[in-house]
């Protein structure tokens, strides 16, 4: 059955062009009703902008960052691998990315 949504076998964690911060690319498209999800979203941090498209989150230890509604996760000056991937995880295990 593989692993289960939100390991790190469902996406690839990796510097960004900037290099500045990690972000979290899905394996596998991904379509996410962000807008429906706020209670999720909720869960995974403080919710500071919310459109359709983009959610703009604050973690529970102030790591900032954006999830795309292609499940893309975007972080804010986060040079912490292993902390980008356990954020990402939770995030998408919240959401119940990648579940049927």
């Amino acid at each position: 059955m593989g692993e289960p949504a939100g390991t790190s076998g469902d996406f690839d964690v990796r510097l960004c062009d900037s290099k500045t911060a990690y972000q979290v690319v899905p394996k596998r498209r991904m379509s996410l009703k962000l807008t429906n999800m706020r209670n999720a979203l909720d869960e995974a941090g403080v919710v500071l902008a919310l459109t359709p498209y983009v959610a703009v989150l604050k973690a529970r230890d102030g790591s900032q960052f954006s999830i795309y509604s292609s499940g893309k996760i975007l972080f804010l000056s986060l040079l912490d691998r292993d902390r980008a991937r356990e954020i990402a995880s939770r995030v998408y295990s919240l959401l119940g990315a990648g579940r049927s």
